[in-house]
């Protein structure tokens, strides 16, 4: 039983390490430019293609929070049902929309890449 414990408090101690001690994803090299992750913080709407969402000043407050990447429409297991052929009869043909504000700085002395 005490091994067991012992066991169970180094794992954690690992997991707690690589979790808190690395804020970017491991092949980062630490510099003194910084950087973001983009996955996170996105807004999502499913359908009106003909709608002007693109417009700077629209309100998005109401769309589902996502991270990228991302899919219109979750699946079950058994992919609902269908069975495509070839041609994909049935294929996913709805239109979703994707939000982020990204935040650049106004010094031109600087590249954002």
């Amino acid at each position: 039983m005490r091994l067991k414990i012992s066991h169970l408090i180094v794992v954690f101690s690992l997991f707690s390490v690589g979790v808190f001690s690395q804020a970017l994803p491991e092949g980062y090299p630490h510099t003194e430019r910084s950087k973001v992750m983009l996955t996170a913080g996105w807004k999502f709407h499913l359908g009106d293609p003909e709608a002007a969402y693109y417009a700077t000043d629209f309100d998005d407050a109401s769309w589902q929070s996502v991270s990228v990447p991302h899919t219109l429409a979750l699946t079950s297991l058994a992919l609902n049902g269908v069975r495509d052929s070839k041609v994909q009869e049935t294929f996913q043909r709805e239109v979703g929309w994707y939000k982020r504000t990204i935040k650049v700085t106004a010094d031109s002395s600087k590249s954002v890449f």
